[in-house]
């Protein structure tokens, strides 16, 4: 949506907990989902901003929003328009280095046929000419050589920065800022390498996915701050019980979580679908108000079938997990 309506709505009388203010407070927490580092601020504290602006949109405190929300992009504007020139400088230090080798190269070459002419002209008597020459030459070699090296060291540097931001940048797209699980793009890259992998090599694999029960309701009672901290939670669960080193664990969206399991069967996959819903349901939440809470989880588990697609195969496991919840929640579906 645009924000000049938003401008517009925001400007005006608005009741709370409306289809417009739901739809202002999706389109902030989208903002936030997808909230990435900046130079003064960190990907969660973004998150958490965004999150009560959210919870202000959805009470009808809209006024304000608007301008904060475009304050933020300015600054993300401003930041990737700084990394781009970043990198752009590095690449154009890297080119410049290789351009001043091959001028200094250049200049070399030709000291060296000068010297080399001189051998050439010199009578074969004058025995220290030849001496001179070959000394020159010696030393513009070295010469050559040292200045090699001291180029090749600075460009090393500046690739292995240059590779490390990179990679950086690389993993951090592929992760989820509030539980620092694996996120959306980084599950549908795996799913499709594992069904690639079953279909070069017949592994099996296991999909399980899993979604916190009345979650919407236990946000809505207890604020966001406390849906964060479940989160977060059940995202140290997921990793404490799937702990293979081939275990892939991501947050899906919202409060929905996924995990992938190669060389699984079905058999394996639920027993350790079950560990987890018993581990979940003993964590135990101390509230602002000093009472505590608990959640528990619905999960559908299934097996990669032969020539299935990624997708197919997420859909087919979503519908278990939905059949887990119309069952009455807490528990698991395979198929």
């Amino acid at each position: 949506m645009r924000w000049r309506f938003w401008r517009w709505f925001c400007e005006g009388e608005v009741e709370p907990d409306s289809p417009a203010t739901e739809a202002l407070a999706a389109t902030l927490e989208c903002f936030g989902r997808y909230a990435f580092d900046l130079p003064d601020q960190r990907a969660r504290e973004i998150q958490s901003r965004f999150q009560k602006l959210a919870q202000q949109a959805r009470d009808g405190q809209v006024q304000g929003i608007p301008e904060r929300v475009c304050e933020h992009r300015r600054a993300e504007q401003a930041f990737v328009a700084q990394s781009l020139n970043d990198l752009r400088d590095l690449t154009w230090q890297l080119i410049s280095g290789m351009a001043r080798i091959l001028q200094e190269d250049g200049e070399g070459d030709r000291a060296v046929r000068q010297q080399i002419q001189k051998i050439a002209e010199s009578p074969p008597t004058e025995v220290q000419v030849l001496k001179q020459a070959l000394t020159a030459l010696t030393q513009m070699l070295e010469e050559r050589e040292r200045r090699h090296k001291q180029t090749l060291q600075q460009m090393q540097s500046q690739m292995g920065q240059l590779l490390q931001e990179l990679e950086q940048a690389r993993k951090e797209s592929h992760i989820d800022p509030l539980t620092g699980l694996y996120n959306r793009r980084a599950l549908e890259h795996h799913l499709q390498s594992t069904v690639e992998l079953n279909r070069l090599f017949g592994y099996s694999a296991a999909l399980i996915l899993i979604d916190i029960d009345d979650f919407k309701r236990l946000n809505d009672t207890w604020g966001h701050t406390t849906g964060d901290e479940v989160l977060k939670a059940v995202a140290e669960v997921l990793v404490r019980v799937c702990k293979r080193k081939g275990d892939f664990v991501a947050r899906y969206g919202g409060e929905e979580f996924a995990i992938v399991l190669r060389e699984t069967t079905l058999k394996e996959a639920k027993a350790i679908t079950q560990k987890i819903l018993d581990a979940i349901r003993r964590e135990v939440f101390q509230l602002p108000d000093g009472n505590l809470l608990t959640v528990t989880v619905s999960a559908g588990v299934s097996v990669l079938q032969e020539m299935e697609e990624a997708r197919a195969w997420l859909e087919r496991t979503d519908q278990l997990l939905y059949a887990a919840k119309r069952a009455g929640k807490n528990q698991l579906q395979a198929a």
